[in-house]
């Protein structure tokens, strides 16, 4: 029993002194939150989407370090991290057969408080055609460190280029609201026989250039698709 006890406060003694050097250690939260680029708030989406352009190369750096570091700052407010996930369906073939192209993103927590992430709301935006379901999350309050998955699907229904912005509303400090930019690049489907390609519009040489994802949270939600 002595021993036990021994060994008990030892363990303690131990947890302690790491808890009090680590803390000494961590680095003040950035001013507007894990993941915010503090001289213009460009968020890291944004950054990852765009990290090709010199223009966004200094914020994807800050952002990122920030994210897969984010347990060495110490923020007292709950945090929202995002793991981009599957965010572009390039190619995707219209028709019957064709299976919904899953879109997904992760969510974390990623405070270093005990303050839980609570998500009151999560619409999608600029989708005009009606290719983008509803998202589905797996829950709306994520405990400190966890993350769920957001999950969206690219079902498009005639040939063509789609965008669309997931924003996430949720009390996190970093991101009012998160803004998460997807898009899909819709071809007709392949007749054999009948010429050497798909056709239709968007079946030409252009169909080959990648897609980036911009932000058209400003069209708002088209109400013959989605809810407010």
């Amino acid at each position: 029993m002595r021993y036990t006890v021994l060994a008990s406060i030892a363990m303690v003694a131990l947890i302690a002194g790491c808890s009090d050097e680590t803390t000494k250690e961590m680095k003040p939260c950035p001013p507007k939150g894990i993941g915010v680029e503090a001289a213009d708030g460009t968020a890291c989406t944004t950054a990852t989407i765009n990290q090709t352009d010199p223009k966004y190369k200094a914020a994807y750096d800050d952002c990122v370090n920030q994210v897969t570091k984010y347990e060495e700052y110490s923020c007292i407010d709950p945090e929202i991290c995002v793991d981009m996930g599957v965010y572009i369906a390039q190619g995707v073939e219209v028709g019957p057969m064709t299976a919904p192209f899953p879109v997904n993103f992760v969510l974390t927590n990623c405070t270093t408080s005990n303050k839980k992430l609570n998500i009151t709301k999560v619409v999608v935006m600029g989708d005009k055609r009606c290719s983008f379901s509803e998202p589905n999350l797996e829950t709306k309050e994520i405990a400190p460190g966890k993350s769920v998955l957001l999950q969206a699907t690219y079902k498009p229904v005639a040939p063509g280029v789609d965008y669309a912005t997931i924003q996430v509303t949720s009390d996190a400090q970093n991101f009012k609201p998160l803004k998460l930019a997807s898009c899909g690049r819709a071809m007709a489907r392949f007749k054999p026989g009948l010429d050497s390609g798909p056709t239709g519009a968007g079946a030409d040489a252009a169909t080959n250039k990648p897609l980036r994802c911009d932000d058209v949270s400003s069209q708002g939600v088209t109400a013959t698709c989605h809810k407010e």
